[in-house]
């Protein structure tokens, strides 16, 4: 097995958010503020590690994950051989902050509504050839892609510790994500026909072991093109209606706000109520210990914001906005 050349691309906080194919991997230079140019200084970097696609090769990420890429896994989009060596761009998200600086929240798209989600983590995945830049999908050999590529992601400390994490599953981006600020997730399926009719399956995560750590989510089944996918489990309870107070204020701004629950992992985007100029998120369980989060941005400054309290029907969260400069903002998302 050939020695990887792991390139990191900058400095953690400085590398792009990969989410397009035709994104370059460059490192923003400083500009103005703005949520966009927040996420892109801020958001996990961009890993970038070259291999021979002919060969076996495991990859450690930063993060902890671990990818095992068997020989010939990837091809061109028209199934030709790729030449000479390949580059894997791998980014990885498991925790709130790192969410909220991603602009990644773990809200679903279920059943015709929006829920909330429970995360064991959020992956971009990307797959060129190195010296022309042409993307690679998986080779599927028998029209399937299974154990190409293994992907063992580490659990993280603050997914509930019970039945929920063995019933994670694959989540895409759904079209609501095109209309929207951030991703809307939904969940990724196959369909198998057993005589009649046709039975829809969720694609697992297998709870699986990384030597020397505890538990991890495995998978070996992925989108054609890989892309973004994320593990989760649905978090969906009766329970309390909770609200968020802007302010008085006509002029916003540039507003992204956001639940973090202490004990879960995700987190959550309220919806906005015009009517009273708030933002309201449904459906959380009574007493739930849960922060209110806002990030604004007025007048080329940022402001942050955050309440937090048990979660109970019609409270309102009132954040009190303070100026910050763009570090101590990131320095406050990062301690959530």
């Amino acid at each position: 097995m050939k020695k990887m050349l792991l390139a990191a691309l900058a400095v953690v906080g400085l590398a792009t958010a990969c989410r397009n194919e035709a994104d370059e991997l460059v490192v923003p230079a400083s500009g103005p503020a703005s949520l966009a140019n927040l996420t892109r200084r801020y958001a996990p970097p961009v890993q970038v590690f070259e291999f021979d696609p002919t060969q076996p090769h495991t990859i450690r990420t930063a993060g902890g994950a671990r990818l095992e890429i068997v020989a010939n896994a990837f091809v061109r989009s028209d199934g030709s051989v790729p030449i000479g060596p390949a580059k894997l761009l791998f980014q990885e998200i498991y925790n709130p902050s790192e969410m909220i600086l991603a602009n990644m929240p773990t809200m679903g798209w279920d059943r015709n509504t929006i829920v909330k989600l429970e995360s064991g983590g959020e992956f971009i995945v990307r797959a060129k050839e190195q010296t022309s830049g042409l993307a690679l999908r998986l080779n599927r050999t028998n029209r399937s892609s299974d154990s190409k590529l293994i992907m063992r992601s580490p659990a993280t400390g603050r997914v509930l510790a019970n039945s929920s994490v063995s019933r994670m599953t694959q989540w895409i981006p759904s079209r609501w994500s095109q209309s929207l600020d951030s991703l809307v997730w939904m969940e990724r399926d196959t369909f198998t026909r057993v005589g009649n009719p046709v039975l829809t399956v969720r694609i697992p995560f297998i709870t699986d072991s990384i030597a020397g750590q505890g538990g991890a989510f495995l998978t070996t089944s992925w989108p054609d093109s890989l892309g973004l996918i994320n593990i989760d489990v649905l978090y969906q309870a009766p329970g309390a209606r909770v609200k968020v107070f802007l302010s008085h204020d006509s002029d916003l701004g540039e507003t992204r706000a956001f639940f973090v629950p202490a004990a879960l992992n995700g987190v959550f985007r309220p919806d906005l109520n015009i009517g009273i100029n708030m933002l309201e998120l449904d459906r959380v369980p009574q007493n739930t210990d849960l922060s209110a989060v806002v990030i604004q941005v007025k007048d080329g400054k940022y402001y942050f914001g955050t309440h937090r309290a048990p979660a109970t029907s019609g409270f309102i969260y009132r954040p009190v906005m303070e100026e910050v400069s763009e570090e101590e903002l990131v320095r406050r998302i990062r301690l959530l």
